[in-house]
């Protein structure tokens, strides 16, 4: 439970929820239920929606194959959300079903997963590359195949590809994650992620591409580096932190973060540069 108390807010402004988790390794089972008032404003962090109710409920089931095979497990199961607003209106459902998860003994997955959803929109929006969603009942079905191999591997991948209705429209998803790991003191990954959609007889892509660089001093000192690029707002963003875990409980960072945009010319100019120091301690009693 939750109550945050803003200035010149009366309404609702407080937020609470209940689940009940039935977590085992073949059979494994959730239920929960949660309200957040249409004025609730956290201190920190921020609420996605406000004003709205959302009951959940989830179903896996695993059978793991006989040891000495190249399969370790097979886990299959279903999902199912519904939220509505402060007046019982339907705003979003969500039907999932997943045929498989696979993964051998050294610890490479591959999932399926089968969507169903509603979205009711009540006032239009813009989407990246301008294009108008009206309001109305939208319903569409998507399919997502996802694949991981062992991290404990020093060349790992990862890739989620999707596809399926959109609104009004379709969308197209891919993912593709690298990680390199070529001794015990760095850390190297890049990712690329490009969605395509085409709607109202428009097709655009937006894409986004992150790099990460970490190094491990010893196990008290890191840095850790990571910069991203996206073609919708045109901004490279690079977050640097010199982190210190003196012990537990107990760490200090300092953060350094610079801001480039992309002008009219395509030339990428400072936006925005900041330093902060973090520490922070945790009390045991």
């Amino acid at each position: 439970m939750q109550q945050s108390s803003t200035p010149g807010r009366r309404g609702d402004e407080g937020a609470w929820g209940a689940s009940l988790a039935w977590p085992n390794d073949r059979i494994e089972a959730l239920l929960s239920y949660s309200e957040i008032g249409r004025d609730f404003r956290p201190a920190l962090g921020f609420a996605n929606r406000t004003g709205i109710a959302e009951l959940l409920g989830a179903y896996g089931y695993r059978h793991r194959f006989e040891k000495g095979g190249f399969l370790r497990s097979w886990r299959h199961g279903v999902e199912a959300s519904e939220i509505r607003d402060d007046a019982g209106r339907l705003e979003s459902r969500r039907f999932v079903i997943m045929p498989f998860s696979l993964d051998n003994q050294p610890g490479d997955i591959l999932s399926m997963g089968l969507e169903r959803q509603t979205e009711v929109i009540r006032r239009p929006f813009v989407l990246p590359g301008g294009v108008r969603v009206p309001a109305g009942r939208y319903d569409f079905d998507r399919v997502r195949l996802y694949g991981q191999s062992a991290g404990f591997r020093p060349l790992a991948f990862t890739w989620d590809l999707g596809t399926g209705d959109f609104y009004d429209g379709s969308r197209d998803d891919a993912r593709v994650g690298i990680n390199w790991r070529p001794n015990r003191h760095w850390a190297l990954g890049t990712n690329y992620q490009a969605n395509r959609l085409e709607l109202q007889g428009r097709d655009f892509t937006t894409r986004v591409w992150s790099l990460n660089a970490n190094y491990a001093f010893n196990v008290r000192w890191a840095w850790l580096n990571v910069a991203q690029y996206d073609n919708v707002s045109k901004r490279i963003g690079l977050n640097s932190r010199l982190r210190w875990w003196p012990a537990q409980g107990q760490v200090a960072y300092l953060v350094v973060n610079y801001d480039w945009r992309e002008d009219a010319r395509g030339e990428f100019r400072p936006f925005l540069a900041e330093t902060t120091v973090k520490f922070t301690y945790t009390f045991r009693y």
